[in-house]
């Protein structure tokens, strides 16, 4: 489980279970936990001691916690790790904590990767409205649990994907932790292209969605810059529409082309 207090994040639980026996530890957060997110999790710090719904729980370091959970994953090697969101959440925040502790190496050995089951079931019920897990568990499975918490959530996920996942629906949307590293990597460098681009979005010269697809190519507003220096509109139509696997680097939209040349112009 993982709580974000302003802009970070911070595990506080970690749970695995394999059908048959399950892992939990708790970990002690560096910084307080909000007020918002202790009204979902139930967990609190008080007294120098983490508390779930007001009861005391043992707490290990992070460091201790990742290698604890290595230790029980080296008994079922090779692995693959289900996380319903885990592609944009779980796998991000144990990458940088594996990495942070210094055992990525020793998770590669072990971990073949990790599957997002969001992805899958919104593959299978691609008419659902939500496929939150306590959507997926209230629909399909007829029941509810407490949400929120590490432990009630994995074990929901290993009735849901028990049931509904096949292992080939499983296989098609895994990933491996190079992978992960590789998408993390091109995410943090699109969100520092997209920050470049605010004059842009600000000035109403592109949309929010364009200038998502510019940062996306890798592009700043520097790039777009030194185009048009260089070549006014033929320049940064050379940019803008370069082709590439028989589709154009951003967009062949000559508007957004003359836009651009206009807030340089300007």
């Amino acid at each position: 489980m993982l709580l974000f207090l302003g802009n970070d994040a911070e595990i506080c639980q970690i749970a695995a279970t394999d059908g048959k026996e399950d892992f939990n530890v708790y970990v002690m957060p560096k910084h307080g936990i909000s007020a918002g997110a202790s009204a979902v999790n139930k967990l609190s710090v008080k007294n120098k001691g983490l508390v779930y719904n007001g009861q005391p729980v043992l707490t290990v370091s992070l460091a201790e916690g990742v290698s604890k959970l290595l230790d029980w994953l080296k008994l079922r090697k090779p692995c693959i790790l289900l996380a319903h969101n885990g592609k944009s959440f779980d796998g991000k925040h144990l990458m940088k904590a594996w990495t942070t502790c210094g055992n990525l190496e020793e998770y590669r050995k072990v971990v073949m990767g990790f599957c997002d089951t969001l992805h899958v079931f919104r593959e299978l019920y691609p008419d659902r409205q939500s496929c939150s897990q306590e959507s997926l568990a209230s629909d399909l499975l007829d029941t509810t649990y407490t949400a929120h918490n590490a432990l009630a959530d994995v074990h929901m996920l290993q009735r849901l994907a028990s049931k509904f996942l096949r292992e080939d629906c499983i296989l098609k949307h895994s990933f491996t932790l190079s992978w992960l590293e590789g998408y993390y990597d091109f995410l943090d460098k699109k969100r520092e292209n997209l920050s470049s681009l605010q004059p842009l979005i600000q000035a109403k010269v592109i949309t929010k969605g364009m200038a998502e697809k510019v940062a996306s190519s890798g592009l700043t507003i520097t790039h777009l810059q030194l185009a048009f220096q260089r070549g006014a509109a033929d320049g940064l139509s050379n940019v803008l529409m370069e082709r590439f696997q028989g589709k154009p680097r951003v967009t062949r939209n000559k508007r957004v082309v003359a836009n651009i040349c206009n807030f340089f112009q300007n």
